[in-house]
């Protein structure tokens, strides 16, 4: 994986925001409040890299992940790329899964 793979994951999670504020307007779960924000903490985490903090990237997604009451268990790899693809999937199938977008 590149160092645009946060950057991409952004533009992905910004369409799926995007979708989900159509789709459930009136739902304020923690799931879509998470969801909605997870653009622009992504975005974040690409400048936080860029920056040399991966830990801080770690620190930004499973805040989100803790927002979101998802994923609890995912195991941790130490490797910043394995780690936020595995958070960004797993919160990605629950969005799916409980609003269909």
């Amino acid at each position: 994986m590149g160092d645009d793979f946060l950057i991409r994951a952004a533009i992905e999670w910004a369409k799926v925001a995007a979708r989900l504020r159509v789709a459930s307007t009136g739902d304020d779960c923690p799931l879509r409040a998470a969801t909605l924000r997870l653009p622009r903490e992504v975005a974040w985490c690409h400048l936080l890299f860029a920056a040399g903090r991966p830990e801080a990237v770690m620190v930004r997604l499973r805040g989100v992940m803790r927002e979101a009451r998802q994923c609890a268990d995912l195991p941790v790899t130490g490797d910043v790329f394995s780690d936020a693809t595995a958070i960004l999937a797993c919160l990605r199938r629950a969005v799916q899964c409980r609003f269909s977008v």
